[in-house]
């Protein structure tokens, strides 16, 4: 059986890495579309006849509709957690961590501190903080969305 080892460490640096890659992508998309125009963004608007709502990423040159927007730039495919489907999780992962025990490279503190940062994980979804199961199938990847109700490591 394949373990899964998601550290907080990993889900912090997954978060950095999915905010610079947007940043770096945001950048390229615009130097390759320099526009007369000092700034670039989506425009949006509702077709009269239709009703239909219509995007321009061209500052207005030329519309497509929402669908056609959606297929051209996809977003992020983002599942949620849910409590039970964390707490499940984190039983089974708990039981993993457990047999790392003097594993090389892990010491019981290690896993006790792993199993801290998960129960955190857990209250914080309890209380109403979303976190990602990873992101677009990729198990390095995630993202947590916070409600700050807590002291978790995540904020």
């Amino acid at each position: 059986m394949k373990m899964k080892r998601i550290t907080l460490t990993n889900m912090i640096l997954a978060v950095a890495l999915v905010i610079s890659l947007s940043v770096i992508f945001l950048t390229a998309f615009k130097a390759l579309h320099k526009d007369d125009e000092s700034s670039m963004s989506a425009k949006s608007k509702i077709e009269k006849t239709s009703g239909e709502n219509m995007i321009s990423d061209d500052n207005g040159k030329t519309w497509m509709s929402e669908a056609d927007y959606q297929k051209k730039y996809p977003g992020v495919d983002v599942d949620w957690w849910t409590y039970e489907e964390y707490k499940e999780w984190f039983e089974q992962e708990k039981a993993t961590l457990q047999k790392l025990v003097n594993a090389p490279g892990w010491s019981k503190e290690r896993v006790d501190s792993a199993i801290k940062k998960y129960e955190q994980t857990l209250e914080d979804i309890k209380n109403g903080a979303k976190v990602s199961k990873p992101v677009n199938g990729d198990n390095s990847l995630g993202m947590v969305a916070s409600n700050n109700s807590s002291n978790s490591d995540f904020r």
